[in-house]
């Protein structure tokens, strides 16, 4: 054998090469490996984030869409509380006279009178007031004074004048005239005989033990046992 020592370092110097361009490709392969992890975590995260705007979006547009769903026709922007149903068409006014006014509070001024069985397109709200409106003209009524389509009113247009009343508020002011000054407060419970009232009965005349006075008519306050 001719110089074997030689033999050897022939392989050495083509095998080095080799063996470091291996190692080399290795290393890249796991670098590229890596990367694609990367990338993949970063694709997926991506995904759940426009997943989840995508599902909110669709919960807004439900939620918007059973909101308005709630309320037919236009409803009363207002100041004064949330309306409590929808609009309500073909509701009669069920008083010989209800007055209409700007604001709700009766001493508002008052945009028209509204006679007994006239058709009005009304909306009610929370505080015992109903933005209605009369022809080409609206405004604000007593919640109660406005009978809607196939609602038993048999009672209420009974006067309730002669009868007792319960209070159904935790507290109620009795006051010297309609809408007067407070003279005196009742309670929750409390047993009253109406003796009079105004002219469209939006405010009573009671008497109570030895004394008397004038409470509103809502019928959130005052329940009449006609």
């Amino acid at each position: 054998m001719k110089n074997p020592k030689g033999l050897i370092v022939t392989i050495i110097i083509i095998a080095a090469p080799l063996v470091w361009f291996a190692f080399r490709m290795h290393a890249i392969d796991e670098k590229l490996g890596a990367s694609g992890d990367k990338i993949a975590s970063t694709e997926n995260q991506i995904n759940e984030v426009i997943n989840e705007e995508v599902n909110n979006a669709t919960n807004n547009e439900t939620s918007s869409g059973n909101a308005v769903a709630e309320v037919s026709g236009d409803t009363p922007s207002s100041i004064y509380g949330d309306p409590i149903s929808k609009l309500i068409e073909n509701a009669k006014i069920k008083v010989d006279t209800a007055n209409i006014y700007v604001e709700p509070d009766e001493n508002s001024a008052i945009v028209i009178a509204a006679k007994k069985d006239t058709i009005v397109t009304v909306q009610e709200y929370a505080n015992g007031w109903s933005n209605i409106k009369v022809g080409e003209s609206t405004g604000w009524i007593k919640s109660d004074l406005v009978a809607k389509p196939g609602e038993e009113n048999e009672a209420s247009l009974k006067s309730a004048v002669g009868h007792s009343a319960t209070i159904l508020a935790g507290t109620l002011n009795v006051r010297d005239k309609a809408d007067g000054n407070i003279i005196d407060q009742i309670n929750k419970g409390d047993k009253v005989n109406i003796i009079g009232a105004n002219d469209n009965e939006s405010w009573y005349e009671i008497q109570y033990g030895t004394k008397s006075g004038w409470i509103t008519a809502n019928k959130e306050y005052v329940q009449v046992n006609y």
